[in-house]
Order: structure tokens, then C-alpha cells, then sequence
């Protein structure tokens, strides 16, 4: 090959009308809401407090691991 030779590449999408037609489709359709995004703050804490507790315990947890040499008798 020589230097002036040059190769081109040319990129081509191809779509096809039912993709076009089905992305329009789902462009217009409203979104679902669930009863999860209506909760107010307090409430989802509420609702969640079990694994609140479990992550608190483990943050808990994990800003003690660099004590450990502080406190041996």
C-alpha cells in the first residue's frame, strides 16, 4: 500500500419505519406513577425503617474499624 492510498469509511443508519413509528408511539404515552413517588419524606422513612437501621449499623460499623488500636486494654 502507499501513502496515497487512503481507505474511507462511510457510516449509514438504517431505520426502518416500524422503529420510527413504535419510538413516536412510545414518545406520547404518559408514564406510570407509582404510590413509591407520592410518599413524603417521613413517610418512606417510615416505611423503610428496617433497612435504615441495618444501613445505619453498618456506616456505624464502618466509621469504628479505624478505632480499634485506640481502645485495647
Amino acid at each position: 500500500m502507499n501513502q496515497d492510498d487512503k481507505i474511507e469509511v462511510k457510516h449509514q443508519d438504517i431505520q426502518h419505519e416500524d422503529d420510527v413509528d413504535q419510538k413516536q408511539e412510545r414518545d406520547h404515552e404518559p408514564q406510570q406513577i407509582q404510590a413509591f413517588d407520592k410518599l413524603s419524606v417521613w413517610q418512606a422513612a417510615k416505611m423503610y425503617r428496617k433497612i435504615g437501621l441495618v444501613c445505619f449499623m453498618a456506616a456505624f460499623s464502618a466509621s469504628l474499624d479505624g478505632y480499634q488500636g485506640m481502645f485495647e486494654l
